[in-house]
């Protein structure tokens, strides 16, 4: 059976959380082939989703280095046709949650979750998509490692729902959309990002320090 493989490096930080938060015990994201149609409605039901998720993130903002103060779950999916995201955030308020709407790539504050991919896994180039609980979106390119240019507009699908333990994200982007060389076995860079806007909070899978040059290389 054929199977995405999103390839990453991790950069582990010890520090003390807010919740109980385990060191990854791999460097990969494993994207699990599904057959069973995925129904974007913010439920997140379908079978694909109850697998291990992608729960490991790291502040770049305020406290840098510090594991986030809410937990996130991540898991990824595909089909034949599609790349399948879906995001699970907790949060402690919910009622503090930011939805506002907004235009597209009209990136003001607000709480957000941001994928980003680099199909080639070139280290330089790539995409991001980024949803907020009240339906907001933004994508565009990446390129020259750390360079980004929303411009780009893809033709992708989302849906979010606000719950009382958080809010989700479900995100269904078209292959077609994407560049990639298609093998038995694809290996791919990725990259997740959560903001929570009141705590001024901005972290990641892979957390690259202000310090660092780089983006898409270290995915």
């Amino acid at each position: 059976m054929l199977r995405c493989v999103l390839l990453i490096l991790i950069i582990i930080f010890f520090s003390e959380n807010t919740y109980s938060q385990k060191l990854p015990s791999s460097n990969e994201v494993i994207a699990h082939k599904t057959s069973e149609l995925i129904n974007l409605d913010g439920e997140l039901l379908e079978s694909v989703w109850k697998k291990n998720p992608t729960n490991y993130f790291i502040q770049r903002e305020p406290q840098e280095g510090k594991p986030a103060t809410q937990k996130s779950e991540v898991r990824v999916a595909f089909d034949n046709e599609n790349l399948y995201v879906s995001g699970m955030f907790y949060d402690t308020n919910p009622d503090s949650i930011d939805n506002s709407l907004m235009r597209r790539d009209n990136m003001v504050p607000s709480d957000w979750f941001f994928l980003f991919l680099d199909p080639y896994n070139d280290n330089r180039t790539g995409y991001y998509f980024a949803v907020n609980p009240g339906g907001s979106i933004s994508d565009g390119i990446l390129f020259n490692d750390s360079w980004d240019d929303n411009s780009w507009d893809g033709v992708w699908e989302s849906k979010t729902k606000i719950t009382e333990n958080g809010w989700i994200a479900e995100i269904k982007i078209p292959f077609s959309q994407l560049r990639f060389n298609e093998n038995e076995k694809m290996v791919w860079g990725i990259n997740f990002n959560r903001d929570i806007k009141r705590n001024g909070e901005n972290s990641f899978y892979i957390m690259v320090p202000p310090s660092e040059s780089g983006f898409v290389s270290k995915f």
